[in-house]
């Protein structure tokens, strides 16, 4: 047994929680997570708890997403989902787009262009069927051409230095990915040292 400790300043209730495998989760299979008071105070009102997020839950097939950037981007890497934007994030954290240099053109990359260009892609209707608070008909998704069949490492800054379909180099004139606009090669701080066609305001 412990003494008291001082405890944590300026709380009224403490949350322990752990994301793991138990025995509990184990054994439940329906179990998503469960919960528990520790402690309580004078008057009975819980002062403390843990709660359990059993991990097995968190993976697998019930997450489409993943199936869904891998399939755009004709990957096989297990560990490939859509990835987020990091510019602007805290350290360690990320934004709440998708990263710009591997899904342009969706309606959550972290900058928009021409609305003509933006889609609601497959990739972010099936983020929303995951978070499980959407239901979503992803018959209605919008063809995302930016990246398709880019491979595992398409949009890293190593791989962007070459011209393909998507990428440019240098400052020249060319052709906008979807060939409805003339464009410049250009970057922006998202594209973090990548090119692409920017259309021109010109046309």
């Amino acid at each position: 047994v412990r003494p008291d400790g001082a405890g944590v300043p300026d709380a009224d209730f403490l949350l322990y929680l752990q994301i793991r495998s138990t025995d509990k989760c184990r054994a439940e299979a329906n179990v998503l997570a469960y919960a528990v008071h520790c402690q309580t105070g004078n008057r009975g009102r819980p002062v403390a708890g843990a709660a359990v997020i059993c991990k097995d839950r968190l993976a697998g097939a019930a997450y489409s997403h993943q199936r869904t950037a891998q399939t755009h981007l004709a990957s096989s890497g297990p560990e490939l989902g859509a990835p987020l934007e990091n510019l602007g994030a805290a350290p360690g954290r990320a934004s709440s787009h998708w990263e710009s240099r591997v899904l342009q053109g969706s309606i959550m990359a972290p900058v928009l262009g021409d609305p003509v260009t933006v889609r609601i892609d497959p990739v972010t209707l099936a983020a929303l069927q995951d978070t499980g608070w959407y239901a979503v008909d992803l018959s209605r998704a919008q063809s995302l051409v930016w990246g398709a069949g880019g491979g595992n490492s398409f949009g890293s800054p190593s791989t962007c230095q070459g011209n393909s379909p998507f990428f440019c180099t240098g400052s020249g004139p060319g052709c906008h990915y979807l060939h409805l606009h003339k464009g410049a090669c250009q970057t922006d701080p998202y594209l973090e040292g990548c090119r692409l066609f920017q259309p021109l305001e010109t046309g």
